[in-house]
């Protein structure tokens, strides 16, 4: 199952263009590490485009709770990127309500570079989130379907022989009490 969040990744590219002074990623997300779960109690409500799943409300807006003269940056990235993992939360908490039942997430793309958000999202979601080898599958799930359908593969299982994990991090029960 997959739920889409319109967020995940423009609202973190929006706060580093917008408000981190050219610092990278890893910057940001070492600044992030020394804050603690709650991010010091700012919240991130991260709907900066409207949300789809589960909200579906275009008009939902983003919201920062917290702030105050003491606020840094990297409350504010860490507040973001524990939203993210919330709002992933809220879609499993559906998946489950519904009767699926989720082993393990897995990270692909941008966000699967950073350990700190791989973490949150495993405290938070209490799951294990799981790095594959590949993290742009976008071309590589196209040339699959085309393959198996050209017949020059027998099926989906070729994926096992592909696509390998390479980290996993798994929910720390401390944290996701913290979360909870």
């Amino acid at each position: 199952p997959s739920a889409v969040m319109v967020t995940t990744g423009a609202i973190v590219r929006w706060f580093r263009d917008k408000f981190s002074m050219g610092a990278n990623y890893a910057l940001l997300d070492e600044e992030a590490m020394s804050v603690g779960p709650g991010a010091d109690g700012h919240i991130v409500l991260p709907y900066f485009m409207g949300e789809r799943s589960p909200i579906f409300n275009e008009n939902a807006r983003g919201v920062v709770f917290g702030l105050h003269l003491g606020t840094e940056r990297r409350h504010v990235f860490r507040a973001i990127l524990e939203a993210n993992a919330y709002g992933m939360r809220h879609n499993l908490e559906i998946f489950r309500e519904l009767g699926v039942k989720i082993k393990e997430i897995r990270a692909i793309t941008g966000g699967a570079k950073s350990k700190l958000w791989l973490q949150i999202k495993a405290d938070v979601l209490n799951i294990p989130i799981v790095v594959p080898n590949i993290l742009e599958t976008g071309d590589l799930g196209v040339a699959l379907l085309a393959g198996i359908g050209a017949k020059a593969l027998t099926g989906f299982e070729v994926v096992n022989n592909v696509i390998k994990i390479v980290a996993r991090y798994g929910p720390r029960r401390d944290m996701y009490e913290k979360y909870t």
